[in-house]
């Protein structure tokens, strides 16, 4: 294990999952919406999705991924639509009356992890880490463990402290619900843009 190498890598992946992007800003989103206890399942789903991803990506499709001509370029589109397409609903959405209020639900387990699997942001990211840190340890499948623990410790606080910042914000009203779900709309669209054009 090169300790060094490793400490490099949870400096990089704590910088990469606290800063605003698709997951975070859909947790802040949940968060303002439904509160945190409700929105727990959407953390644990991207989570999870997000730990099978890496630990797929890190053990060696990632090489093969990165290696096939186009192979990034379909992911990053795949993904892009269907950020937006939740942009979309998030902007759309009407906060829930008080006495309507089991209509309206977060996004669940199940959903989180096609989001974590289709957002752009987590493919780079995790793709970027297998680039600069493979070295961490000599074999794929531990490097694979490691990758997942790393990421894995550090998302379920990052995507918390995002609800509970949303959750603090939705305290503000239903009357403010509104401005919120379209600023992290357009806020969740300028995250995609910018993918594209670091």
């Amino acid at each position: 294990m090169n300790w060094g190498l490793l400490g490099a890598f949870i400096l990089f992946a704590a910088a990469m999952l606290f800063t605003p992007g698709p997951n975070n800003l859909l947790a802040m989103t949940s968060g303002a919406n439904f509160g945190v206890r409700r929105t727990l399942p959407f953390i644990g789903g991207a989570v999870a999705g997000f730990a099978l991803m890496v630990g797929m990506l890190f053990a060696g499709a990632g090489a093969a991924i990165a290696s096939a001509p186009g192979a990034m370029a379909i992911l990053k589109v795949a993904g892009t639509l269907y950020l937006l397409w939740l942009a979309w609903r998030i902007a759309g959405s009407e906060p829930a009356s008080p006495d309507a209020a089991g209509a309206a639900r977060p996004l669940g387990f199940g959903e989180a992890a096609v989001v974590t699997w289709l957002n752009p942001k987590g493919w780079t990211m995790a793709l970027a880490a297998i680039g600069g840190y493979s070295e961490v340890t000599p074999e794929p499948l531990s490097f694979a463990l490691v990758g997942i623990a790393v990421f894995g410790l550090l998302m379920f606080p990052a995507l918390l402290s995002w609800a509970a910042v949303g959750a603090g914000v939705g305290r503000l009203g239903r009357n403010h619900l509104r401005l919120i779900n379209r600023t992290m709309a357009i806020l969740i669209v300028a995250s995609v843009a910018l993918m594209y054009i670091a």
